[in-house]
């Protein structure tokens, strides 16, 4: 991963991961959403989309994804 790859996806997760820890897990959904299946290669990005999903009551998709990054 590039220097520049890896900024791009900081400023990506970031803001999502300050909306999970302000408890507006709705929009931390709706921020990583269009960028998770682009990221499929990073489990962090994985992990944080799950709990999300998972904090904002859609825990069947946040299984799906944990038991995902489990076989991985």
């Amino acid at each position: 991963m590039t220097a520049s790859s890896a900024r791009h996806r900081l400023r990506i997760v970031v803001p999502a991961v300050l909306l999970v820890m302000e408890g507006d897990f709705e929009r931390a959904i709706d921020a990583f959403a269009p960028h998770y299946p682009g990221n499929l290669d990073n489990p962090g990005v994985r992990l944080a989309y799950g709990q999300a999903l998972a904090l904002g009551g859609r825990v069947d998709e946040a299984l799906q994804i944990f038991d995902a990054l489990a076989r991985d």
